[in-house]
C-alpha cells in the first residue's frame, strides 16, 4: 500500500502525532474491521511515526520511492479498549490527511456524512464570492477587471464591505494574489491608488515570476502556500497566462486542469480567476454571454460563480453581470462608479463605488444605438428595416425608436428623404467617416468588417 499526501509542515506535525495504523492477519487494513471492538484482546498496529510520503509498505517492511528496503515497521500492541479506540481517533485524522493510492475510491454512509459540520456562511463577499470554489471574472482585454479584483482582494483582506455596499458584506481572511499580466511597477502603481497598505491587511503578492499552475507539482506547492499562510482567497492574473499553454479548446484540459485544485474547495478556499473574453460579435448587442468565453462550457460548469465585466473606453463606470450563481438566483446587472482623486501630497487615489443596479431599458437603449449605428454602415436603413435588426437582436420597436431619436441629437444619423411613407435614416457624414465615435465602437466596427 502506498501513501500519498501533502508535505507541508502541517502534514509532518500531523505524522508524527499518530503512532498508529491498523494491521490485521499481516495486512495493512483502511476498511472497518469484521471483529467487534470487544473482541479484540491483542491489536497490532505499525508505528508510522517518522515515516516518508510515497513509501510502500509490504510485509511487514518499508521500502521507498525507488523500492529500496528501508527496514521493518514497529509493531505496537493494543491490549484494552481504551488504546483501541485511542488508535480509532488518531486512525480518523490520519485519513483526512492522506489519500490511500488503492485506485477505487471508496463511498461514506450517508449517516456518517450527514454528521460533518460544514461552516454555515456560504459567503466571503456576500452574493459575490463564495467561500469556498472556483469564480471567474471575464471581460475582453482592457474592460478593467484587473482594478474590480484589487478592490476585492483590499476588502476581503481587512473584512471591508465590497464597494462600501453593505449587500456586499465580506467575512475577513488572508489573500493570495498571483499576478502574470502586469509589470511589478504597473501592479505597485495600482495598488497605491487603491490604497492596499495598511497594517491590518493580509495580503501576500507574487508578481511577474514565471509559474505554470498546470502541474501536479504547482498544485501542491499552492496548497503548501495557502496552508503556510491561513490563506482563504486566492486570485490568478490571469488564467491563460497561468495555465501552461493549455489548449482551451480540449475540454479534457480544461477539466484536469480544475480537477487539481478542487482540495482547495474542502479547506474553505476559493479561488477566483480573471479571465479574457472575446468582444462581442457583430449584431450580437452588448450584453455579455457566458459564450464569449474561451471553451466557455467546461470553464462554466466548474466555476460557482460566473462575472462578466465591461465597460467603455474613456468611461467612469463598469457594468458588472453576474451571470452564473451555482448558491442561489443571479443579481441584477449593477454599475460600478471608478472616480480619481489627488490627495495633498499629489498622489493620485482611485476608488471605486457602487452605482446601483442598471435597467435593462437603459441596455437595451445602448445596444440598439450599437445596433444602428453598423446596420447604417451598410447604407441607409428605413425605420422598419432598423425594427428588423432590433427583434434580430432581441431589441423591442420602442427601444430602437428611442435609440434612433438619441442617435439624431448627437448628432450621429440624418434624416434623409422619405421612402414611400417609412423616415429614411443615413449616418452622418461625420460618423461614417469614424469621426466622433469611441474607441471600442471604431474597435467593434473594424472587427466586424465595416470599417
Amino acid at each position: 500500500m502506498k501513501l500519498k499526501g501533502i508535505e507541508s509542515p502541517l502534514y509532518k506535525r500531523l505524522v508524527a502525532s499518530i503512532p498508529t495504523s491498523r494491521v490485521h492477519s499481516g495486512f495493512f487494513m483502511d476498511q472497518d474491521l469484521n471483529e467487534q471492538i470487544n473482541n479484540v484482546s491483542e491489536f497490532k498496529c505499525n508505528d508510522f511515526s517518522g515515516i516518508e510520503i510515497g513509501h510502500t509498505f509490504r510485509d511487514g517492511n518499508e521500502y521507498d520511492e525507488t523500492d529500496n528496503l528501508i527496514g521493518p515497521i514497529t509493531t505496537k500492541v493494543a491490549t484494552t479498549v481504551d488504546e483501541y479506540m485511542a488508535i480509532e481517533r488518531r486512525m480518523e485524522l490520519l485519513k483526512q490527511s492522506v489519500e490511500y493510492e488503492s485506485g477505487r475510491p471508496k463511498p461514506v454512509l450517508w449517516d456518517k456524512f450527514d454528521l460533518i459540520v460544514f461552516p454555515e456562511a456560504k459567503w466571503r463577499v456576500k452574493n459575490l464570492i463564495p467561500n469556498e470554489g472556483f469564480v471567474i471574472i471575464a471581460s475582453p482585454s482592457g474592460e478593467r477587471k484587473t482594478w474590480i479584483a484589487l478592490a476585492m482582494a483590499k476588502t476581503i483582506a481587512n473584512g471591508s464591505d465590497f464597494l462600501d455596499n453593505p449587500d456586499f458584506a465580506t467575512v475577513a481572511g488572508s489573500v493570495l494574489y498571483l499576478d502574470q499580466e502586469m509589470s511589478k511597477s504597473e501592479l505597485q502603481r495600482r495598488g497605491r491608488q487603491l490604497g492596499l497598505s495598511g497594517n491590518k491587511m493580509r495580503l501576500w503578492l507574487l508578481s511577474q515570476d514565471s509559474f505554470n499552475l498546470n502541474s501536479a507539482e504547482s498544485a501542491k506547492w499552492l496548497m503548501e502556500l495557502v496552508e503556510m499562510h491561513d490563506i482563504k482567497a486566492v486570485f490568478v492574473d490571469t488564467f491563460r497566462a497561468m495555465a501552461g499553454g493549455m489548449k482551451e479548446e480540449k475540454a479534457e484540459e480544461i477539466r484536469a486542469f480544475f480537477n487539481l485544485y478542487k482540495p482547495l474547495k474542502d479547506k474553505g478556499v476559493v479561488m477566483i480567476f480573471l479571465d479574457h473574453c472575446r468582444k462581442p460579435a457583430h449584431l450580437e448587442g452588448r450584453t455579455p454571454k457566458k459564450e464569449q468565453l474561451f471553451a466557455s462550457q467546461d470553464k462554466v460548469g466548474n466555476a460557482e460563480v460566473l462575472l462578466m465585466l465591461r465597460s467603455d473606453a474613456g468611461g467612469k463606470e463598469i457594468f458588472i453581470h453576474q451571470v452564473k450563481n451555482r448558491l442561489g438566483q443571479e443579481l441584477p446587472p449593477f454599475k460600478v462608479f471608478m472616480e480619481d482623486q489627488i490627495a495633498q501630497d499629489g498622489a493620485k487615489i482611485t476608488t471605486l463605488l457602487y452605482g446601483g443596479e442598471f435597467e435593462e431599458k437603459e441596455l437595451k437603449i445602448e445596444t440598439a444605438k450599437e445596433l444602428i449605428v453598423v446596420s447604417l454602415q451598410e447604407g441607409g436603413k428605413t425605420t422598419s428595416e432598423l425594427k428588423e435588426a432590433g427583434k434580430q437582436n432581441k431589441v423591442g420597436d420602442r427601444n430602437v425608436l428611442e435609440a434612433i431619436r438619441q442617435l439624431q441629437k448627437e448628432g450621429k444619423i440624418t434624416l434623409g428623404a422619405k421612402k414611400g411613407h417609412q423616415n429614411f435614416y443615413e449616418l452622418s457624414k461625420m460618423e461614417s467617416q469614424g469621426e466622433g465615435l469611441t474607441d471600442e465602437e471604431k474597435q467593434n466596427l473594424t472587427e466586424s468588417g465595416l470599417m
